[in-house]
């Protein structure tokens, strides 16, 4: 959540793991959600959705569309998730 934006909009952070652990250095790719959803406060490892070989990610925005909440699902590439979400429901 970021005060400078206001509410409560949330943001995931997904860290790049080479196998040889974390540290100050590791890579991160950091996805915003939208302004008073509470984005990110549910996370679901997907697996392979769509056959291609990395890792997926749903992320949940409970206060989103309203507040009927969304689930956003973000693909894997050999760079990380990809920062724009590949559906919305």
């Amino acid at each position: 959540m970021d005060p400078k934006v206001g509410g409560d909009g949330g943001a995931v952070y997904v860290y790049l793991n080479d196998g040889t652990g974390f540290n100050e250095r590791t890579p991160y790719i950091k996805i915003i959600g939208p302004p008073e959803s509470r984005f990110g406060f549910a996370l679901a490892s997907l697996g392979d959705l769509n056959h291609d070989g990395f890792e997926d990610l749903a992320v949940g925005a409970p206060y989103d569309d309203g507040g009927h909440g969304s689930v956003y699902i973000y693909l894997g590439s050999d760079e990380g998730i990809v920062r724009e979400p590949s559906q919305v429901r």
